[in-house]
């Protein structure tokens, strides 16, 4: 194709067709691909030769996808932070498999505004704190969605704390398991430390655990107090262990 105007269809070389909209002034073009209802700006001569991409397309997990702006998800080959938390975060909710298999069980999603990675990189430069974790489940207990309001980067520590082994223990009580004819106690206090104890009955376990665990829950609380927002402080010093936790 010699040149391109508007009205022109072109199938391009990797995300199928699209229209020419407008021709706009230093040699671009208003496009729209087939199937979506953004407009995209390309140079003529990309649209000319077929090589135009839809950065609306899917990209991750087939609902993710890069969209338009500031943001490049990789410098010189390497990805960059925003990009690889914000596809780890999609994979988590989406991809099939052992490893992502609690968040998909307990229905975690993202919410739209994030599905598109230059919202969630615009969100990720304000936010981010080297070595902290992305968390959705404490600045409103129980919930499932990844969004701006409900997200937060926490110590790790902080994030790790209220993690059970659901599928692990079996029929007992969280932090309960059962050694031949006594039961264990067992309390992650956070790196390497644990507190382990053996009781006749699993009620008694379960009891020295939910003693322990608040206790430890309310210290890290304060422990951290500075480099977390007040909805999860006052979330982690009024949390209460459940025998059986969904």
């Amino acid at each position: 194709m010699a040149n391109v105007n508007a009205g022109d269809k072109i199938k391009s070389n990797n995300f199928g067709w699209f229209e020419v909209i407008e021709l706009l002034p230093k040699h671009r073009a208003c496009i729209r691909f087939e199937g979506f209802n953004s407009t995209v700006v390309a140079c003529r001569r990309a649209c000319m030769q077929g090589s135009v991409k839809n950065r609306y397309a899917p990209s991750v997990c087939g609902i993710g996808y890069l969209g338009y702006g500031k943001h490049k998800p990789s410098t010189n080959k390497s990805k960059s932070k925003s990009y690889v938390a914000w596809s780890q975060m999609i994979q988590r909710c989406y991809a099939k498999g052992n490893r992502n298999e609690s968040y998909i069980k307990k229905g975690a999603f993202v919410c739209n505004e994030w599905l598109n990675y230059q919202a969630f990189a615009d969100w990720f430069c304000k936010n981010y704190v080297d070595d902290f974790r992305l968390d959705k489940d404490l600045t409103v207990m129980g919930n499932v969605m990844y969004a701006p309001q409900l997200c937060s980067y926490i110590p790790s520590e902080v994030n790790l704390l209220l993690g059970s082994c659901n599928k692990s223990r079996g029929e007992w009580p969280v932090g309960v398991s059962r050694i031949g004819k006594w039961f264990r106690c067992d309390v992650n206090l956070g790196e390497i430390r644990r507190y382990t104890s053996y009781h006749r009955s699993s009620g008694a376990a379960f009891d020295e655990y939910k003693t322990i665990k608040e206790s430890h829950v309310k210290k890290t609380a304060e422990e951290y107090k500075q480099y977390i927002s007040s909805e999860i402080y006052n979330n982690l010093k009024n949390w209460i262990a459940i025998e059986y936790p969904e």
